[in-house]
């Protein structure tokens, strides 16, 4: 990004898009937009950090989950890039397949062996859509009323009563 030109051309749009639709899948909670301080175009950068955050918020990224923060680029001259950072999380296993040991040979107190449940574990993983549902629970979702009227009126017209 350079100091004069301020204008977010459509390859810089489809880079946003592509983030925030990373951002969105990701399960992240947070998003920053650092934008460069020191440097030649930092005073252009704040203006065009919130044309950043608008095009966000086009593709349904709210600005109440995106912070602006400042960072060093006196080094950059009036060339410093806007950053976009999101940290996410995923649940994984070690990788399986180390047999170092013969299983069969060399188990006579029949313990387990160092790849015990390791599949098991490794496919787990890989099911998991959000793994810090492992950690805290989810808040609750509005209630779908169509739904629930749907479901309530099969279970009585199926002759079961309230």
């Amino acid at each position: 990004m350079s100091a004069h030109n301020l204008r977010l051309t459509p390859s810089v749009g489809d880079t946003i898009q592509g983030f925030a639709q990373g951002y969105l899948s990701s399960n992240a909670e947070h998003m920053t937009i650092m934008r460069p301080s020191g440097s030649g175009n930092a005073h252009a950068a704040k203006s065009y950090a919130q044309k950043v955050l608008k095009k966000l918020g086009e593709y349904g990224v709210s600005s109440k989950q995106v912070t602006i923060v400042p960072y060093e680029a006196h080094t950059y001259g009036d060339q410093a890039p806007i950053r976009l950072v999101y940290s996410a999380i995923s649940a994984s296993t070690e990788a399986c397949g180390k047999w170092e040991d013969d299983m069969l040979a060399g188990n006579w107190d029949n313990k387990q062996y160092a790849n015990f449940g390791c599949a098991t574990q490794s496919n787990l993983a890989n099911q998991i859509a959000n793994p810090l549902d492992l950690v805290r629970p989810r808040g609750q979702m509005p209630v779908d009323a169509g739904r629930r009227s749907t479901a309530i009126g099969s279970y009585q017209a199926n002759g079961a009563e309230l």
